[in-house]
């Protein structure tokens, strides 16, 4: 390929790219190969090579390792994306084009099934554009009178009929049209040819009162004036928009009763648990079983921690209070926070001492002999810490199977629970965000807000009440598919994760205002992060926490 000592120095220093570039005008080998019958397709495939050796250059010094790779390729054809035939030419293929990029070309064979679209105003528009004389103006919507609206939408009508001009001239051989009885007829560009004739401006069309009968009539005899030059197709649908609803015929789409599964997606915890659909991956989690509870409590004239607004909504509320204060500030800062919250997302002054309440007891409680919220500081927390893990596919029996093994460690009542989850196999990649990521006395917790009601009384969140609550809810997945995140955030740094990590704690903050009540701690053994870690990776080993840089 290369004949002399300048293509082997300009491949050397500007590529191979540009080697093969100057070779083939040298060669003039498209001027030799399109005569040929399969010229085009030669030529085709001579650029989709060069493309391949382009980019695998990128990723290999040297021209003979390049070389090599081509030659092993040569010998051993692969499959897949990359070693599809591509098209020689276009030329045959459909093409959707606008009318605007239509204009100064021709097809075969044109369709143009919207020219019926005749709005001649642009919904929620602020100005009106026309034209006083050769003079442009744009108008306010709040200054503009009838004279100015009838200005801006004559020549918006002028303007659609330019394009359809141009849509009617693209055809070489046949074109179709779809015509009928629409709402926006009155003011289609094609209507002032069709229905109006003659007439002189836009209240002419305005002042058309047209049917699906008259609609019909006219088109036809409009056709019967053209001779052999057009048509009117008949045939099952193909008038239904002519006749409108005189044909007495109803008109719609068949349902689709299937459901539909893509085996490819971005799963999070909430759609593994709660069949939810992966288009709901990407938010926050805030504490989705409190939204089937009422959105608010029982009338009750105490207002109190238990009585606090439940769902989702009252959830956003106290984990934004969390995120945008300090956890040292004093009472009156958090105070002031928690009644911003509160007002913008709808909640009442009554419940604010309630939900300073509930704020500043969570900050004040122990999630560890003698560490404490309160003491975390700034740059010491990590706040709705994201994370997307790629899966190469988990399956639900899989992971069942894994966080039942008794040598995992799960406990009892999660053992028992998991055999309840059901999702389909999941390929693609799992997304979540984790509340807080803190160190507080030298070590570091996974910190989850549940604001979910369990009862009324300081009993009700004690820890055999909080172990159904994460039975019941799935949480104890949560934070194992968490910790695999955070292992990996680790290992990418190039920090310890055994020596420092203090294990996960789940506060839930309605029963957090009496010591032992709310706090939900648990810390995983490895061997089961190890299991969990090697099925999202598709692996059947285990693997430690500094085999992942994701």
């Amino acid at each position: 390929l290369l004949k002399n000592a300048d293509d082997h120095q300009r491949w050397r220093e500007r590529g191979f790219m540009a080697a093969w570039r100057h070779y083939f005008a040298r060669e003039r080998a498209a001027e030799r190969l399109l005569p040929l019958p399969d010229g085009e397709r030669r030529l085709t495939n001579l650029g989709h090579l060069a493309e391949l050796i382009q980019q695998e250059s990128e990723g290999r010094q040297g021209m003979a390792p390049l070389l090599s790779w081509f030659a092993a390729r040569v010998a051993d054809p692969p499959r897949g994306e990359d070693a599809v035939l591509r098209l020689e030419s276009d030329a045959a293929l459909v093409k959707i084009v606008t009318v605007h990029t239509s204009k100064g070309l021709q097809y075969p064979v044109v369709f143009c099934p919207f020219l019926w679209n005749g709005a001649l105003e642009r919904r929620g528009a602020g100005f009106w554009s026309y034209h006083d004389g050769d003079e442009p103006w744009l108008a306010p919507e709040a200054a503009a009178d009838d004279g100015i609206r009838q200005a801006a939408r004559s020549e918006m009508l002028a303007e659609k009929l330019r394009l359809l001009y141009v849509a009617l001239t693209r055809a070489q051989y046949r074109q179709y049209i779809a015509w009928g009885w629409v709402r926006e007829l009155k003011t289609a560009a094609l209507s002032w040819l069709l229905h109006a004739p003659g007439a002189r401006d836009l209240a002419a069309l305005d002042a058309l009162e047209l049917d699906g009968g008259m609609v019909e009539a006219q088109l036809r005899d409009f056709l019967d004036q053209r001779g052999d030059a057009a048509r009117w197709l008949d045939g099952e649908g193909r008038q239904a928009l002519a006749g409108g609803r005189e044909i007495g015929r109803a008109y719609a789409a068949r349902p689709f009763e299937r459901k539909l599964y893509t085996p490819w997606k971005i799963a999070s915890f909430t759609s593994l648990t709660h069949d939810a659909g992966s288009h709901l991956a990407e938010a926050p989690d805030y504490d989705r079983a409190a939204a089937s509870a009422s959105a608010a409590p029982p009338e009750d004239p105490v207002r109190n921690r238990f009585s606090f607004p439940r769902g989702a909504k009252a959830g956003v509320c106290l984990h934004e209070i969390f995120e945008n204060i300090s956890f040292g500030s004093g009472e009156d800062d958090i105070r002031a926070a928690v009644a911003r919250a509160l007002a913008r997302h709808g909640f009442g002054e009554e419940w604010l001492d309630a939900g300073c309440e509930l704020i500043l007891d969570a900050l004040n409680a122990e999630i560890a002999p003698g560490a404490r919220l309160r003491d975390v500081a700034d740059g010491k927390r990590l706040i709705e810490l994201e994370f997307t893990l790629p899966v190469k596919r988990l399956d639900v029996a899989a992971l069942i199977a894994a966080l039942q093994k008794p040598e995992h460690g799960l406990a009892e009542p999660f053992r028992r629970a998991a055999g309840a989850l059901d999702f389909a196999s999941v390929q693609g990649f799992l997304k979540g965000f984790v509340d807080l990521v803190c160190e507080a006395d030298g070590r570091v917790y996974l910190i989850d807000y549940k604001s979910n009601h369990l009862g009324d009384a300081y009993d009700d969140y004690r820890n055999d009440s909080l172990v159904h609550a994460v039975a019941r809810e799935h949480y104890y997945l949560q934070y194992l598919i968490y910790l695999v995140a955070l292992r990996r955030y680790f290992a990418a740094r190039g920090a310890d994760w055994d020596g420092r990590f203090g294990g996960v704690r789940y506060l839930f903050l309605r029963g957090m205002g009496e010591p032992g009540c709310g706090v939900w701690a648990d810390a995983p053994a490895a061997a089961l992060l190890d299991a969990l870690d090697a099925l999202l990776a598709g692996s059947g080993t285990k693997r430690g926490p500094g085999s992942s840089t994701q």
